[in-house]
């Protein structure tokens, strides 16, 4: 059972460094992007978990001889109720607006990294470090102990 509860306190650290790896990797990506004119779709706060709001925002753009559907709003993802309105508020259904895209289908509105994603990769990294840490102390200590009760034997 520790092992389980040891391995599931490892996995969370690592997952969020995953998820926020990802989001710095194609915010930094999108800095990169063609600019293209869009225009939104719909713009709307819809339920996510517990009482929370969550953008759903769509926009459809001009690239390549195409017109293309997309819904991602920046590469970082995760907003407080305050951020879900505010972006709602900033990007009205029928709004022209330029969209930042890779040519190849991925769209953003808005270009770069939030500083949330850097937030969650070092804090994850501090998470996973301490528990290596209080894992290599508590192996330590354990070990110690059972020398002990060998002398004393």
């Amino acid at each position: 059972m520790a092992l389980v509860i040891w391995l599931a306190v490892c996995a969370l650290p690592v997952w969020k460094f995953v998820e926020c790896a990802g989001e710095i990797v194609r915010g930094r990506a999108s800095l990169g992007w063609q600019a293209a004119p869009g225009r939104i779709s719909h713009a709307e706060l819809r339920a996510h978990g517990k009482g929370g709001k969550m953008p759903a925002i769509g926009y459809s753009y001009r690239a390549g001889g195409r017109t293309w559907v997309a819904h991602r709003i920046e590469a970082t993802s995760g907003y407080s109720a305050v951020q879900a309105k505010k972006l709602v508020e900033r990007f009205p259904p029928g709004a022209e607006v330029t969209v930042y895209h890779d040519g190849q289908g991925e769209a953003v509105l808005i270009q770069g990294v939030r500083a949330s994603s850097w937030f969650g990769l070092v804090l994850s990294l501090l998470w996973f470090w301490g528990v290596l840490a209080l894992t290599w102390y508590e192996l330590a200590r354990h070990r110690k102990k059972r020398r002990r009760q060998r002398a004393s034997a």
